[in-house]
């Protein structure tokens, strides 16, 4: 083999014997831990040359040129790792176990010999550099868990791939307001023919029997509003004439005050004037 590509290779026990079988791997793994135990395992083994390591998301990473990926895959083949890989090309795919020799069993899933072609326009950050476009060349994936029974294609074709990450055209969502009716051109009245004698006009309150359009219930909103407008009217009627009495008597009040003001200025003159005259007559 010449360059692998393992995706989560963990704390590398399948990675170092990828390096022994290989002469290059590329590991993606997003954990900084686990890359310091990966890198330790690998200078112990004198295989640091041969490694390199991305430390991104395999969903979000941009994949080197690669002959082999090995990747444990933990939703099965419908994860969106797998519909990354297949978006650069065209893949009839078929599932088949096998072990490979590491004493563990995986699902191989690779193409029939086809050209490959890549998608880098449509989607950029699966790209791979330097992908060849030979029909004989073979881009094998090797993924852990379950093998697959079926031997039909389990992908559509590629070009339809887009609309699972397609955002220009969201689904609606229920929201908390209803949406807004379109307005109606249709003037309101009755919809169905109404009988009428030829040269008498047609009595409003009068239509013919179901030709108005929820009659009653209409008939009902609008003594429902009449009812509601009465009894404001008369609640501020009587709101005014409350406010109205409580002035007259905060009036009456003010002024009973000034007359008792008044009268008591004077009678202490009547009684300064009677001191006065007594205090003569005594003299």
């Amino acid at each position: 083999m010449d360059t692998v590509l393992q995706i989560g290779p963990g704390t590398g026990n399948l990675t170092l014997k990828l390096l022994e079988a290989s002469n290059k791997a590329v590991a993606i793994e997003i954990d900084n831990r686990v890359v310091e135990i990966l890198h330790k395992r690998v200078l112990e083994r004198g295989f640091e040359d041969k490694l390199a390591v991305i430390r991104k998301d395999a969903l979000r990473a941009e994949f080197l040129q690669f002959d082999i990926v090995v990747a444990n895959v933990r939703y099965g083949i419908s994860s969106s790792l797998v519909a990354k890989l297949a978006f650069v090309a065209e893949i009839d795919f078929y599932a088949k176990e096998r072990d490979m020799g590491f004493g563990a069993i995986r699902s191989i899933i690779r193409p029939l010999s086809r050209t490959l072609q890549s998608r880098s326009s449509t989607f950029s950050t699966t790209s791979f550099a330097g992908t060849s476009a030979s029909p004989k060349s073979e881009f094998r994936l090797v993924f852990g868990g379950g093998s697959v029974r079926s031997q039909a294609p389990w992908f559509p074709i590629s070009n339809h791939l887009h609309s699972l990450t397609e955002t220009r055209f969201p689904k609606r969502r229920p929201s908390d307001k209803p949406r807004r009716k379109r307005s109606c051109m249709k003037p309101p009245g009755p919809y169905a023919w109404a009988q009428s004698v030829p040269g008498e006009s047609v009595v409003a309150t009068k239509p013919n029997e179901g030709s108005v359009k929820r009659r009653n219930e209409k008939k009902r909103m609008r003594q429902r509003r009449a009812f509601i407008l009465a009894e404001k009217k008369k609640r501020k009627a009587q709101l005014q004439e409350a406010k109205k009495k409580k002035d007259i008597k905060k009036i009456e009040r003010k002024m009973a005050a000034v007359a008792r003001d008044r009268a008591w200025t004077q009678r202490l003159a009547e009684l300064q004037q009677l001191e006065e005259e007594k205090k003569k007559s005594t003299a």
